[in-house]
């Protein structure tokens, strides 16, 4: 589609009408509150890199549609030049104080990308950025709460819709929350993206969702815990959790395939509600897990699912979860996100490809 191009900056003079990148004048750039309430559909809002803080609810209302959505763009010095970068420190930075204070998504249709958003939210059923509607999809963020309260989630879906897509992002929370926290209702997917600390670092209380290709690095609890029918969980890697690796409550059919489960303090896959469950597992790899591999797993299809003999990452202490070439990991599985052309005769388990040493796949690593 042909995109209108509109245009915010953080020191914006409040007299322009988006359409250029100036700071001042009648064709000046938007604030950001203005851009919050005259954009449309079909505008691509290009975000300057800047400080954007306030102390209030920031409430992105307006519609568009699904061939003429709202793109919310971040760039540093030219729109596009953040569009590959990985979480980079030339993000606009949009924090909001204070303990009632929210990003609320709830306009249909509303795109983002390349924002570093924060939040010290501690309101029941919000979060940091919490999405509020249909036909939401946030890519290559970073979404951070930073209170020690439940609520304060970086991301928290809370929306009786589907098509809610989180990809490629960074999520961070305190102990005391999810990083990622999809409650009921809403049928989401989250790929491609690392959580990092949190209370678990993936909850999803909707039947059919999807978790693929993820990082979940040291929770304070589950790394990945299901409390509704799960449609897919597959090639995610998860590390450290302070409790099981991937936890269902709930009996639950699903599919859970090339998975990388270590050094959790519980089981690795764990149906905790303790009745039958009609799983599929297949090709799941499992290290040094406390408690053992799996737990409650009734009715189940397995096949393929080995325990290593080693760490299979490169440095996840370090942040590193490349494959090591020795682990079992490299065993062919399902596609994997970030296998390089070079590298088309295998593929790894788990969200990260291996390193060789003559060049190969690429590392995703923990900014």
């Amino acid at each position: 589609m042909a995109w209108v191009e509109r245009y915010v900056r953080a020191d914006a003079d409040g007299a322009g009408d988006g359409t250029t990148d100036a700071n001042s004048g009648a064709t000046g750039s938007w604030t950001l509150d203005q851009a919050i309430a005259g954009c449309a559909a079909g505008q691509r809002v290009n975000v300057k890199n800047g400080s954007y803080s306030y102390a209030a609810v920031k409430t992105f209302a307006i519609d568009g549609t699904a061939s003429n959505p709202i793109w919310w763009r971040g760039f540093n010095t030219a729109i596009g030049d953040l569009d590959s970068a990985i979480v980079s420190t030339n993000f606009p930075q949009w924090f909001l104080t204070g303990a009632a204070n929210y990003w609320n998504l709830v306009g249909t249709s509303n795109w983002f990308s390349n924002i570093n958003w924060k939040s010290e939210i501690t309101t029941a059923a919000r979060g940091t950025v919490t999405v509020g509607d249909i036909d939401q999809r946030i890519w290559n963020c970073r979404m951070e709460g930073t209170a020690a309260d439940v609520d304060c989630t970086a991301v928290t879906v809370n929306t009786a819709g589907d098509n809610v897509i989180v990809r490629n992002c960074y999520l961070k929370a305190t102990s005391s929350a999810p990083c990622f926290n999809a409650p009921s209702s809403a049928i989401v997917t989250i790929a491609d993206c690392v959580t990092d600390g949190g209370l678990q670092g993936i909850l999803i209380g909707t039947a059919g969702s999807i978790a693929i290709n993820n990082i979940v690095n040291n929770p304070a609890g589950a790394g990945i815990k299901i409390t509704a029918s799960l449609g897919l969980v597959i090639g995610n890697s998860v590390y450290s959790a302070g409790a099981d690796g991937i936890e269902f409550s709930v009996a639950s059919s699903a599919l859970i395939m090339n998975n990388i489960i270590t050094d959790s303090v519980g089981y690795g896959i764990n149906n905790s509600a303790g009745t039958s469950a009609n799983m599929r597992l297949i090709n799941n790899l499992y290290f040094n897990n406390t408690s053992g591999t799996i737990n409650n797993i009734f009715e189940s299809y397995e096949t393929g699912n080995q325990s290593d003999a080693a760490s299979p990452f490169t440095n996840a202490g370090g942040n590193d979860f490349s494959i090591l070439s020795t682990s079992l990991a490299k065993a062919n599985g399902f596609p994997g996100a970030f296998l390089d052309a070079t590298q088309t005769g295998y593929m790894d388990i788990g969200a990260v490809q291996r390193k060789e040493s003559g060049g190969g796949a690429l590392i995703m690593r923990i900014p």
